[in-house]
């Protein structure tokens, strides 16, 4: 084995002529990214085992849309005026009173019920609480009232 000659090592000299100017926001790149990155980078082999079982969820999410473009066109998240944040919140609703509604015809448990209705505020806290600035007064106020709607 051939020993290490020690010492610091020699200076390596960048590649001549590449230079690169185009910005991570150029290539559609978010600066929510990296964060974001590194924490599916972090998930353990279980909970990304988990994630992929529930690939039917991404899936079906893809049929709601094609199936939504006949009636409402192909959506242009760069040019459509709604604020997008206010049209999940509103379906995070709704989702709460199905799953309300499906407690009474028997279709799930009151616990089932429970964990469902926590996830769903969580989500709505989530997105109410980062994205304040994003839509201006149009958020649905912690106390329930419409202001700005």
């Amino acid at each position: 084995m051939e020993k290490n000659k020690g010492g610091r090592p020699e200076k390596t000299t960048p590649h001549e002529g590449v230079v690169s100017t185009v910005t991570l926001a150029e290539l559609g790149i978010s600066d929510n990214l990296s964060p974001e990155a590194q924490t599916l980078a972090s998930l353990s082999e279980e909970e990304t085992e988990s994630s992929m079982a529930n690939d039917w969820i991404d899936d079906a999410r893809k049929q709601r849309e094609l199936g939504a473009l006949p009636k409402y066109g192909p959506i242009n998240p760069q040019t459509d005026k709604r604020c997008f944040i206010d049209e999940a919140v509103d379906e995070l609703l709704d989702a709460l009173n199905y799953s309300e509604w499906s407690i009474v015809k028997g279709e799930i448990g009151f616990c089932d019920w429970v964990l469902i209705e926590r996830q769903i505020k969580f989500s709505i806290e989530l997105l109410t609480q980062r994205n304040m600035n994003l839509c201006g007064a149009s958020q649905v106020p912690r106390d329930g009232s419409e202001a700005g709607r």
